[in-house]
C-alpha cells in the first residue's frame, strides 16, 4: 500500500506537508527477511515502522468495547482500580492525571487522556469486578499482540540490527511486556498551551506497538514533526532507547529511537472519542542492555548494577557477530553480582 492511501492529521500551525518515504509502509502478514529488506536505511534513521493489513482487528475491536464500558463507570468506581507504586503502576490512571513531559525533564499540564496498564499475567493487575470482559479483551489482544511481535516484529528487527532472524528474541530471554489502552476523551475545549493528548517523548524499551483507530501520531525528523501514515487496520511499531543503546553497545547496525508525540486535535472529526492500543515489549528483568567496556551495566528493569572491580574489569566489546557477541556479553555480565 503506498503512502496516498493513509491519512495524515493537520498540523497544529496548518497543513502539514507529509513526507511519507521517511517512514516505511509494510504489509506485516509477508515473511520478515522481506519486511526488513524493504526499507532497512529508513528505519534505522527514523525508527519507526508502520505496518497496513494487520490481524488484531477482532482483538482490538472487542477491547476498545470494554474500555469503552469501563470508563463510562463513575469516576469514584474507576478509582477503586488506581494504579500506584504498589501494583507497579498497572490499572487505571484518570484524565489529565499523567504528564508524560515528565519523564523528558519537561513541565507541561496533563495528558489529554485516561488509561487502563496492565502486564499479562500478571496478578497484581486490578481488574474491576465484575470487570470479567474487560479482563478477557485485555488477554486476548495481549495474546495477539505478542503472537505478531514473535512472528514478525523481533525477527525483522534481528534482520535489520544485522542479526539473524531469532536473535533478539533469544538475547532477551523472557519477555515481561506490559500493554496499555490510551482513552482520549473528546476534546470540547481549547487545549491548554503544550497540552498534548501524549507530549513528545521516545521510547525506553527495545520496542511498542501501537494500533490507533485515528490519526494524530507525529515524529520528530530533522527538526520537523511530521505525520506518522494511518489506514484504520494499522499497527505501527517505534523503536527504543534501549535498543538504540544495545545495537552500538554490540556494534551492530545503528537504530535510532525518535522523538514522537499525539497532538490534540484541530480537526472536528479527530475530537471524538478515540482509543490507542499499545504492548511495550520488555525483555526478562536481567537482560544487560548497556555493555559499554568498563561501565557498569544496565538492566532491562532499568536498574544499575554496581559490579567488583576484581570480577569485571577484563569487559570487553564483544565482537561484530550478534549471535557470540550476545551470548558473550550475558555470560560475562551474569557471571558479576
Amino acid at each position: 500500500m503506498s503512502a496516498d492511501n493513509v491519512t495524515s492529521p493537520p498540523g497544529r500551525s496548518g497543513p502539514a506537508r507529509s513526507r511519507p518515504a521517511l517512514i516505511p509502509i509494510v504489509d506485516p502478514n509477508i515473511d520478515p527477511d522481506q519486511i526488513a529488506a524493504q526499507a532497512p536505511t529508513a528505519v534505522r534513521s527514523v525508527g519507526f515502522i508502520v505496518g497496513i493489513g494487520h490481524r488484531l482487528a477482532a482483538s482490538a475491536d472487542w477491547l476498545r468495547a470494554a474500555v469503552a464500558d469501563f470508563v463510562e463507570l463513575p469516576l469514584e468506581r474507576r478509582l477503586q482500580h488506581l494504579a500506584t507504586a504498589a501494583n507497579d503502576w498497572l490499572g487505571y490512571a484518570p484524565p489529565a492525571s499523567e504528564a508524560l513531559a515528565a519523564s523528558q525533564g519537561r513541565t507541561r499540564p496533563g495528558d489529554l487522556r485516561q488509561t487502563w496498564t496492565w502486564r499479562p499475567g500478571d496478578p497484581r493487575n486490578p481488574w474491576p469486578h465484575p470487570g470479567a470482559d474487560l479482563r478477557s479483551a485485555a488477554d486476548a489482544f495481549a495474546a495477539a499482540a505478542l503472537e505478531l511481535f514473535d512472528a514478525r516484529i523481533l525477527p525483522v528487527l534481528s534482520l535489520i540490527l544485522g542479526g539473524p532472524a531469532g536473535w533478539l528474541a533469544d538475547y532477551h530471554g523472557t519477555p515481561e511486556p506490559v500493554c496499555r489502552a490510551n482513552h482520549y476523551p473528546p476534546v470540547r475545549e481549547q487545549a491548554l498551551r503544550g497540552q498534548m493528548r501524549a507530549p513528545a517523548h521516545r521510547g525506553h524499551g527495545p520496542a511498542t506497538m501501537v494500533v490507533p483507530d485515528a490519526p494524530g501520531l507525529q515524529v520528530r525528523v530533522d527538526r520537523r514533526w511530521i505525520p506518522v501514515p494511518w489506514a484504520p487496520d494499522t499497527a505501527l511499531v517505534n523503536l527504543g532507547s534501549e535498543l538504540e543503546r544495545l545495537a552500538g553497545d554490540l556494534d551492530l547496525q545503528p537504530v535510532t529511537s525518535t522523538e514522537h508525540r499525539v497532538i490534540p486535535p484541530d480537526h472536528p472529526w479527530l475530537g471524538g472519542d478515540h482509543t490507542s492500543l499499545v504492548c511495550f515489549w520488555k525483555g526478562a528483568p536481567d537482560t544487560l542492555v548497556d555493555v559499554r567496556p568498563g561501565g557498569q551495566p544496565t538492566t532491562s528493569r532499568g536498574g544499575i548494577q554496581a559490579q567488583p572491580a576484581r570480577r569485571c574489569a577484563d569487559q570487553r566489546r564483544p565482537p561484530a557477530d550478534p549471535r557470540p557477541a550476545a551470548a558473550a556479553a550475558r555470560r560475562r555480565f551474569h557471571r558479576c553480582p
